[in-house]
């Protein structure tokens, strides 16, 4: 977990789908000790 933290920037996601603009994210850890994509709203 303290590598997440050291490279979090690192993290990223591209959603892609045809006919649809893409999505940019990053690799979240939530409080019930998941993980998840979460997508950035202005990109």
């Amino acid at each position: 977990m303290d590598e997440f933290h050291k490279q979090r920037a690192k993290c990223t996601v591209l959603n892609f789908d045809p006919g649809k603009d893409d999505e940019h994210g990053h690799l979240v850890h939530t409080r019930d000790i998941r993980w998840a994509f979460h997508y950035d709203l202005d990109s």
